[in-house]
């Protein structure tokens, strides 16, 4: 990692090295990259001097970081283990198959692109038992529906027809039973006047006598086969129809239930022959899930079982670049801040970026040969220019701008001399030589800035020591 600076006047770059970090787990080691600010101009040739100046300097911090992919997928095997109309020992499979056919690891896909094929034969064997049960189970729901149409005819038919009927002859056989008890009345009571009169006999009037009792007995009975109809007869009918209608309705409902169930489960056989066939959910790279120092998992005629890890599948159009910011510059950097990235592989490009979050939690490296812990955030930069060949993985350098000093009065790191802890810096002024003290701050690893102690446009020494000038001449220091 490094802090950099650059000269917008001059259109050099400036770095100073800071405290390199292994980068954790996916992230590469960082390599020192320290780039030459070149020697002050001195004032003139072969003099040791240079002119302070001023300078528009951007602070920048430069570290080692990953590409990544912001979008990320993992693509694992999504059989099922499955048993034949979900009954145990009824046939299934165990929820694995071999792979077939291999798209090449480091492929460019597109969204539904196929990446491997597994053997589906076990669900085809699955999905045929299946249809052959939902067959059967469609004629049985169309058999209870029949009997429940049947049933529901026959009600209605009882309801609206043999009931009516029956209620109206009921009705006519009381109505003439009551109309022959009222004739025979009639006849009974002329009878009786006959016989008062000697018209008729004794004989005829016990006769008519025989008859209205006859009569009125039919009467009798006809009531009291109504009555027993629609005290017993039709609720009990009426009672059974209900009963056969409901048990030909619940009868439908479980063979539809079952139907709809294995249907289901058919439809769940045939989703596990599609799943045979792994597809790309989006555009990306794919990267196999094979375990760095292990044997390879996935390779053709290897077996994969269920949630099986089976690819990576970064999206190539939404990347970023992960670094890790010390513990020490963390607070300089704020998502927004712009970003450079250079990449190993790809040199001559430069990808435009943007910090867009720093992780809120430190992560924590213990060096086991010193026992001292590296304390590290994570800083993702999102990418703006996607170039040609740019791969998850590769190694990057980024430089992130986290602050500007325009206009600073800058001189080289040779010309300040450190004294018990004070600094100076020897200014020519002709043929003398001024021990001056001054205060300055740290830019980039060859530069510093003066806070104060001296002006634009003053000479000072580079190496006083070998400049060749009599420093006995030194001019005392003012304080």
């Amino acid at each position: 990692m490094f802090q950099r600076s650059r000269d917008r006047s001059s259109g050099r770059v400036l770095t100073r090295g800071v405290s390199m970090l292994a980068l954790a787990t996916c992230l590469a080691a960082a390599v020192p990259i320290v780039l030459a600010y070149g020697r002050p101009r001195p004032s003139a040739p072969g003099s040791g001097t240079v002119t302070v100046r001023r300078a528009d300097l951007v602070m920048e911090l430069v570290a080692a970081g990953q590409v990544d992919s912001s979008e990320n997928s993992e693509i694992r095997c999504a059989l099922e283990r499955l048993s034949s109309s979900g009954r145990a020992g009824a046939g299934g499979v165990n929820g694995a198959s071999e792979i077939i056919e291999l798209i090449p690891d480091g492929s460019t896909v597109k969204a539904g692109d196929v990446l491997c094929e597994l053997d589906s034969s076990e669900y085809k064997d699955l999905v045929v038992r299946q249809k052959l049960l939902v067959s059967q189970l469609e004629a049985d729901r169309q058999q209870a529906s029949l009997v429940l149409e049947a049933a529901r005819i026959e009600a209605e038919a009882y309801r609206s027809g043999e009931r009516v009927e029956t209620e109206q002859q009921h009705r006519g056989q009381i109505a003439l039973a009551e109309s022959d008890k009222t004739r025979q009345a009639d006849r009974l009571a002329w009878a009786r006047r006959m016989v008062s009169k000697g018209y008729a006999s004794p004989l005829q009037l016990a006769d008519e006598e025989q008859t209205l009792r006859r009569v009125s007995l039919g009467l009798a009975q006809v009531r009291s086969v109504r009555e027993i109809y629609e005290r017993f007869t039709l609720p009990k009918d009426l009672l059974m129809l209900e009963h056969q209608l409901e048990g030909a309705q619940v009868a439908f409902k479980l063979q539809a239930g079952r139907l709809d169930r294995e249907l289901q489960r058919l439809a769940h056989y045939e989703a596990m022959v599609d799943r045979c066939t792994v597809r790309a959910p989006h555009d990306g790279f794919v990267i196999y899930a094979n375990r760095p120092g292990r044997a390879a998992q996935i390779y053709p005629g290897a077996t994969v079982r269920e949630r099986m890890l089976l690819f990576y599948l970064p999206d190539l159009s939404k990347m970023e670049a992960a670094v890790l910011l010390h513990e020490t510059v963390v607070e300089r950097v704020r998502p927004g801040m712009p970003a450079r990235v250079r990449v190993e592989a790809l040199p001559d490009q430069e990808i435009v970026g943007q910090v867009v979050s720093i992780s809120p939690l430190p992560l924590v490296d213990r060096k086991a040969e010193s026992g001292t812990e590296v304390t590290n955030f994570l800083g993702r930069v999102r990418l703006e220019n996607i170039p040609a060949g740019l791969r998850p993985g590769m190694s990057a350098q980024v430089t992130i701008a986290t602050a500007e000093r325009p206009g600073a009065l800058v001189v080289p790191m040779t010309a300040v001399a450190v004294e018990g802890g004070d600094s100076f810096c020897y200014v020519a002024r002709g043929d003398q030589i001024e021990r001056r003290p001054v205060a300055v701050s740290h830019a980039t690893t060859q530069l510093r800035v003066v806070e104060e102690g001296l002006a634009e446009g003053e000479v000072v020494l580079l190496d006083p020591e070998s400049s060749g000038r009599p420093l006995s001449r030194r001019l005392p220091a003012s304080r």
